[in-house]
């Protein structure tokens, strides 16, 4: 899947708190170099967790797409769609959701 995730800041990310006044996100720049990408309004708790929210999903897309995308690729027309009149099984339902939600993101 090729979309503006591509040209987003390289990965992985990390969240750390250099001055305590706010938790911040920051990504690799270069060979050895950083870049601060985000900054929340507070150093507490609820701060870390969404920064960490943030980091955990940028840092599983590329993954998560590609096996939603395998899983939809390997499977056979039958598989996906059950027999006719037939739900698709949830768990295709889900992936497909999924992909739709990660391209929707992107855009």
């Amino acid at each position: 899947m090729s979309n503006e995730t591509d040209k987003a800041t390289l990965r992985p990310w990390r969240v750390e708190c250099h001055n305590c006044h706010g938790w911040e996100v920051w990504g690799p720049c270069g060979r050895t170099g950083s870049m601060k990408i985000a900054t929340t309004g507070f150093a507490d708790t609820f701060d870390k967790a969404n920064a960490a929210l943030i980091v955990k999903a940028v840092n599983s897309y590329d993954a998560l797409v590609e096996a939603c995308e395998y899983l939809m690729g390997i499977l056979t027309p039958k598989q996906l769609y059950g027999k006719p009149g037939q739900d698709e099984p949830l768990g295709i339902t889900r992936a497909r959701a999924a992909l739709a939600l990660a391209d929707k993101v992107t855009k």
